[in-house]
């Protein structure tokens, strides 16, 4: 027999195994277990044949069993032709999660009476004897299958007339783990009427319930209007941002709800969901526009390509504003998707559209196009940004989306990939709202306002000096691993952080600073990015941004963020690291990678910050030698001085000292872009 046991030990004392294994729409899930990465004393891997990540074996038979006491375990079910399944458990990746599924006439619930008591299986294998296969035949019978009759709830459908009474039968359908039921009940209903809040609201529960997120989430964005003073409804939108992993959704949402009950009806807590939600970055700063943004879905995926043209091998769609083929591309096919949904469902006309529209129309120096805009006789009313699915669209999308707006003055501004969406109105103080919907033509094109999402926006929480010193602040951190390496030596843990929130806290901005050659013009603020090297390294972080003027009169973009790094083990990698980039083509490039653990001395009041002056497959030398031939102030016993920081003091760019700091990075990363460009 290919047959195994499994003890179930994970059971609490109160848990009734009766309530976890069930018949879910034709289907059993049996989650049984979850298991740290390396914890090595379960060899499961070993008993089942699960030897890789999301690797599953079928056609495995297995009595469940529950360990009663010390060497006795009691069998509770019998399943039969199952997949086996090994996953990263959801919210932490250091764990895996066991489970099993079959088929419900394959799942056998045994009766009390059936129940028997033995000691642990040799090997975790049946007892491939007559007496076992008798058992398992006598357990395994059509009326132990654990099948839940739903007919009688099904006739009710037919005779029921009201929404209560439709509700009524969805709760027995989901007390009885029928969701798909639930459904098709709300399906239909919603197909009848596609502007009802009420059955939109059930059927996008409906949907969620089904793990169907993506429409559950556009269904309830459509009636955020509707029903946004509602906390039942706010609560369950929460929820799904929440589990479906978009968290800053989910903080801004929970941030409106008055009774945070409800969120316990369904097993979760204000905390818990809040623990994953960003902690310190509530709010966005891009290119000076303080706003907290929000993704929608618009359904934008679900509108219909256009007609494809097939020469040869190259394959084009028709665009129906430029009438012309274009060539098939990811990123095209967004852009189809997204004219059809401007015609189709915002009504916007189209001779109103241009696709391409070359910003030379509005500013001639301008040489960049954007992917769609929407115009009257006299304005812009909408420009449009289209990324390739899956492309995301925080960051450095959003800073191009608003850099084009500087020069066309659109009321809207859309930026998508076809699943996630952000919709911008501009008001009157020239500042960025985020709002759930796209208006229609005749509401852009008349002027009126759309209601903004009243977000909560709660200034930067930055910690002080002394719970920077805190080793459970550090820990937390390390933990973390986005701006505190895992391999950061504790002494010198609380100056990388202090260091990291200088950029982060915005508050305190440059306003002008002329120094060792070069001229900080101005303070941008904080967007998320991500830089590469030379060599293709990609470091992804939230960066702040100077415009500054190089010792040649040219401007450019300098951006620069403080990141723990990759840790191979616990003695490669996994440091702290201040990486400087240079834009000044819309490419821009990190210049820069500072290893504050190598790089500052801690000293008994003060922390001396500098560098070596190394680069990639360059001397050190060449580079002391270049930079102190431009500008000798930067030199200080052969190494690149940059600054000294007091250690009870918070790092501010206000401050003299950081802004003189800052000034040195500033002509210190140019200086090593113009050796790169020159190949030096």
């Amino acid at each position: 027999m290919n047959d195994k046991v499994l003890i179930l030990n994970e059971f609490e004392e109160n848990e009734n195994i009766e309530e976890v294994f069930y018949d879910l729409d034709g289907i059993v899930i049996e989650d049984i277990l979850s298991i740290k990465k390396d914890d090595g004393t379960l060899p499961l891997d070993e008993i089942f044949n699960v030897s890789e990540l999301i690797d599953t074996v079928k056609s495995e038979s297995v009595l469940l069993c529950k360990k009663i006491s010390k060497g006795q375990c009691e069998t509770i079910a019998y399943m039969r032709n199952v997949t086996w399944h090994k996953n990263p458990y959801y919210y932490n990746w250091d764990f895996y999660s066991y489970n099993l599924e079959c088929k419900v006439e394959d799942a056998f619930l045994i009766p009390k009476q059936d129940r028997i008591v033995f000691g642990t299986f040799t090997g975790h294998r049946f007892d491939d004897s007559p007496k076992m296969r008798k058992y398992i035949e006598q357990i395994s019978k059509e009326e132990n299958c654990i099948k839940v009759d739903v007919t009688a709830i099904d006739k009710r459908i037919k005779t029921a007339v009201t929404y209560k009474e439709l509700v009524d039968i969805s709760a027995e359908y989901d007390s009885l783990h029928q969701y798909k039921k639930g459904l098709a009940l709300w399906e239909k209903e919603y197909n009848k009427d596609k502007n009802n809040p009420d059955i939109i609201f059930q059927y996008a529960i409906s949907n969620m319930d089904c793990n169907n997120t993506k429409l559950a989430r556009k269904l309830m964005e459509s009636i955020f209007e509707e029903r946004k003073n509602d906390d039942y409804y706010l609560s369950r939108l929460a929820i799904l941002y929440f589990v479906d992993n978009y968290h800053s959704n989910a903080k801004n949402i929970l941030d409106m709800i008055k009774d945070k009950s409800y969120l316990e009806d369904w097993g979760y807590s204000y905390e818990h969901i809040m623990s994953y939600a960003p902690v310190h970055f509530e709010s966005d700063n891009v290119l000076g526009n303080n706003f907290i943004k929000h993704k929608v879905n618009l359904g934008i995926t679900e509108m219909p390509l256009p007609e494809i043209i097939q020469n040869g091998k190259a394959k084009r769609y028709f665009d129906p504003i430029r009438k012309k083929g274009i060539n098939v591309t990811k990123e095209e096919t967004i852009r189809q998707q997204v004219l059809r949904y401007l015609l189709d469902v915002i009504k916007v006309p189209e001779e109103m559209i241009v696709s391409e529209d070359h910003m030379a129309h509005y500013d001639r120096s301008a040489t960049i196009r954007a992917d769609i805009t929407v115009r009257n006789r006299n304005d812009t009313l909408l420009i449009v940004e289209c990324k390739e699915p899956n492309v995301p669209i925080d960051g450095e999308p959003i800073k191009q989306l608003f850099g084009y707006n500087e020069i066309m003055k659109s009321k809207y501004l859309l930026l998508t990939n076809g699943d996630d969406s952000y919709v911008f109105q501009r008001n009157e103080k020239n500042e960025y709202e985020s709002i759930m919907k796209l208006p229609t033509f005749d509401i852009m094109n008349s002027g009126e306002k759309v209601d903004v999402i009243k977000f909560n926006k709660k200034a930067v929480k930055r910690p002080k000096i002394s719970e920077m010193n805190d080793q459970k602040v550090i820990e937390q951190y390390r933990n973390d691993g986005m701006y505190l390496g895992v391999n950061t030596k504790d002494d010198i843990a609380p100056f990388a952080l202090n260091l990291m929130w200088g950029f982060v806290d915005d508050e305190h901005k440059i306003e002008h600073k002329k120094a060792y050659g070069i001229e900080i013009m101005q303070d941008l603020g904080l967007t998320d990015m991500t830089l590469t090297n030379a060599s293709g390294g990609k470091f992804p972080g939230r960066y702040r941004h100077f415009v500054v003027r190089d010792r040649n009169g040219d401007d450019c973009l300098l951006s620069f963020a403080v990141l723990g790094t990759y840790a191979e083990s616990k003695t490669k990698g996994g440091y702290t690291s201040l990486v400087c980039g240079v834009d000044r083509s819309s490419q821009p490039i990190a210049r820069l990678e500072l290893r504050v653990d190598a790089c500052c001395n801690i000293g008994r009041h003060s922390t001396y910050l500098f560098h070596n002056g190394i680069r990639s497959r360059k001397k050190c030398k060449t580079t002391i030698d270049y930079v102190s031939s431009i500008c000798d102030a930067l030199v200080k016993d052969n190494m690149i001085e940059l600054g000294y920081f007091p250690n009870d003091k918070l790092i501010k760019t206000n401050d003299e000292n950081v802004q003189d700091f800052i000034a040195r990075l500033c002509a210190y990363t140019l200086l090593r872009d113009e050796m790169s460009r020159k190949g030096i």
